[in-house]
């Protein structure tokens, strides 16, 4: 059951809108005039957000509001609000990033108990990121982006073939975290992590150096180890992946030679990874990014809009389009 703590809204302009299994049939394509819109927008948030667009600025009154549904693997992923001109162009703003380009994206999700649920695959935020439900979906993802998108499966073959890191960390679960020296002709499937260290005690005492480099190559103490190296681990386990690369542990940080060689290799360290941490929510090594999570920020806000599956004539459930924003999330390379 989905008990959400965000506002949602709903109302009979945004009810207009009908997401079909397929995306939206030409049938039931949504077009709406620039007059249209500016009405709505005064009662109805979801219209009110389409006017607030990157490219609002550049709108005139010809100009009409297109709504389309993006796919990922056959599965209806996005609700894509786009501003055509009077010729049905597509109005762009010249100096557009991809990050502005992805705020005219709602991403679609249903819940497990909703019956579109069947048909749409996205599924709400848990309220902890450590939720053993989030850690599962991860692993779904890295197996079907694996198995179904050809330019991944391309970029795991070719990493196969570049040079791997010196070491990596030994996670997998039952054994101890221990450091392993990987030879020159291998490169196992590993993941790396990105962090912000900070200026913490515990971070400057968890870096492998020469006094404790052949200790470590037995047993790495978890009691010696930050929290986002911890969750890190934890993710990496979830994940099914027993090596991770963390730079401070797994380059000898006082030895300058070894220090020069790895960051050197840095570039093909994290692109032969078979998928990246990235742990932007963490200012300090110390705060770890697994755990509860703010769902009002990481949503923004949301709607509700009607789902229709084939062949039924009545809508059969709904579904919820929370507004992208910047959150943090496990990203494959």
């Amino acid at each position: 059951m989905f008990d959400s703590k965000v506002s949602q809204h709903s109302c009979e302009h945004c009810q207009s809108i009908t997401i079909h299994e397929t995306g939206i049939p030409d049938k039931l394509k949504v077009h709406f005039s620039f007059f249209d819109v500016k009405e709505m927008a005064k009662s109805c948030t979801f219209f009110n957000w389409t006017l607030r667009l990157p490219t609002a600025s550049l709108l005139r009154r010809t100009d009409k509001l297109l709504l389309s549904v993006s796919d990922e693997d056959g599965n209806p992923c996005y609700l894509v609000a786009s501003w055509i001109d009077k010729d049905d162009k597509y109005i762009i703003s010249q100096d557009e990033t991809q990050e502005e380009s992805m705020k005219s994206m709602l991403h679609i999700f249903a819940s497990d108990d909703n019956c579109a649920g069947k048909y749409i695959k996205p599924r709400p935020f848990t309220e902890s990121t450590a939720d053993p439900t989030s850690l599962r979906r991860c692993k779904e993802q890295l197996d079907r982006c694996m198995l179904l998108h050809k330019e991944c499966k391309e970029m795991s073959r070719k990493s196969q073939t570049t040079a791997a890191p010196a070491r990596l960390l030994y996670i997998s679960k039952g054994s101890p975290v221990r450091l392993c020296e990987i030879p020159e002709a291998e490169c196992p499937k590993y993941v790396a992590l990105s962090y912000c260290w900070g200026k913490n005690e515990h971070q400057k005492n968890s870096q492998t150096i020469k006094a404790n480099f052949k200790d470590r190559l037995q047993e790495v103490e978890s009691s010696q180890l930050p929290k986002t190296i911890v969750d890190a681990i934890e993710v990496t386990q979830s994940l099914g992946l027993p090596y991770i690369w963390v730079d401070a542990l797994c380059i000898i940080q006082d030895d300058q030679e070894d220090r020069q060689k790895e960051i050197a290799n840095m570039a093909n360290i994290y692109r032969s990874a078979t998928i990246t941490i990235v742990a932007a929510c963490a200012e300090e090594s110390t705060e770890g990014f697994l755990g509860v999570r703010k769902l009002a920020e990481a949503y923004g806000g949301w709607f509700r809009v009607p789902y229709r599956a084939t062949n039924v004539k009545a809508i059969m459930a709904t579904c919820y389009c929370p507004r992208i924003r910047s959150t943090t999330f496990f990203r494959s390379l």
